[in-house]
């Protein structure tokens, strides 16, 4: 049984900044998103019927998959009813975001996990920008 939700948002991983004496440090939006997609797997995990440990045992393989919708912008012309998102954020920048976030909350490293799909869906009209990440590991009885 895999957890699903929901993250009202499609951002990518910024890059880390430095100050002036070399030290590395993350963007505020960065920390923002990820604590807000870390508490929301935790709300998913909990209302979820079976009781279930929210965190993957080391060396349990984990599975993550995200899916990205936004949609279509109003400056497109009227006969245009869809079109790729071939848009900022890039995928790989979204996926480092979504398990840089979930890392220690629901897998101890990220190391485990063994797969990620990452599917920006065509964007359209009348739908609302949204990510759908779902977390899948083998003993919740997932493959």
């Amino acid at each position: 049984m895999s957890v699903s939700f929901r993250v009202d948002f499609v951002h990518g991983l910024q890059r880390h900044r430095m100050t002036r004496d070399g030290h590395a440090y993350d963007t505020a939006r960065n920390v923002v998103d990820k604590s807000e997609i870390a508490a929301l797997y935790r709300n998913a995990c909990h209302a979820s019927p079976r009781s279930r440990p929210t965190c993957a045992p080391r060396r349990v393989p984990v599975a993550v998959d995200v899916y990205v919708q936004r949609p279509l912008p109003m400056s497109r012309p009227k006969r245009c009813d869809g079109e790729d998102d071939t848009y900022k954020p890039d995928v790989d920048n979204v996926a480092k975001l979504v398990l840089d976030a979930l890392n220690g909350v629901a897998y101890e490293d990220d190391a485990q996990v063994v797969r990620v799909c990452v599917t920006k869906a065509r964007r359209r009209r009348g739908v609302d920008e949204h990510m759908t990440i779902t977390i899948r590991r083998p003993d919740w009885g997932d493959r």
